[in-house]
């Protein structure tokens, strides 16, 4: 698939997604890359752009310099944000308890503590993102699992393959203390993604190491 072709696909989506104003965003498309940038009202539509844009085949990489203002939108200080987002996780029935730390400045939204999961990570931004007054979000989070005697390594390969949007035979993990290391190649963005959330999954991975390099197919390249 050409730039053009992609640009127009890019486009089209951001403007029928009724959580997304595209006629304040500027988007353009080099070798696949998609770059996105102007102006949304809330940092949860920040994220919503690139979550529609990764689905999109022949996307190879996301990079934003999109601006949140608030712009006709009632926000807190930071100090009642930072309420808001500490009883927003406290109420998470799937998130460890006490676990989390929340600080805000300008709306800038630090956290920083530990989780069992990546997916409790992701629904701690989910959770603080979604709130009128957040400007960004700084992740300082870390991944500390519970730890099982089970093969890592193999336990990772067998869940890539359960897995029927990757060609696991394209990627190899390997995990040494923690850190698991991704090599080979995937079609897409958004297969790339998939492999890292199910990594993510895997008990005992506390870091990953993304070296695979993106090939669309030849009849989108």
């Amino acid at each position: 698939m050409d730039d053009l072709a992609l640009l127009d696909l890019v486009v089209e989506a951001l403007a029928v997604d009724p959580g997304i104003r595209s006629e304040r965003l500027r988007v353009q498309v080099q070798d696949g890359v998609v770059a996105l940038s102007g102006r949304v009202n809330a940092h949860a539509e920040k994220i919503r752009l690139a979550r529609v844009v990764r689905w999109i085949r022949g996307v190879v990489e996301i990079t934003t310099e999109v601006q949140v203002t608030h712009e006709g939108i009632e926000t807190p200080g930071d100090d009642a944000l930072c309420a808001r987002i500490a009883d927003g996780l406290s109420w998470t029935a799937t998130l460890p308890p006490g676990r989390v730390k929340v600080r805000v400045r300008r709306g800038w939204v630090v956290l920083s503590g530990a989780v069992e999961w990546d997916y409790q990570r992701g629904l701690c931004e989910d959770v603080a993102g979604r709130l009128a007054g957040v400007s960004g979000i700084v992740d300082l989070l870390t991944v500390k699992p519970r730890m099982a005697a089970i093969d890592v390594e193999a336990c990772a390969q067998r869940a890539l393959r359960r897995n029927a949007g990757i060609r696991s035979a394209d990627i190899t993990a390997r995990f040494v203390g923690g850190n698991m290391t991704l090599t080979g190649s995937v079609r897409s963005w958004h297969e790339r993604n998939a492999v890292r959330r199910t990594i993510w999954s895997v008990p005992g991975v506390t870091r990953i190491l993304d070296r695979m390099v993106t090939m669309p197919p030849r009849d989108e390249r």
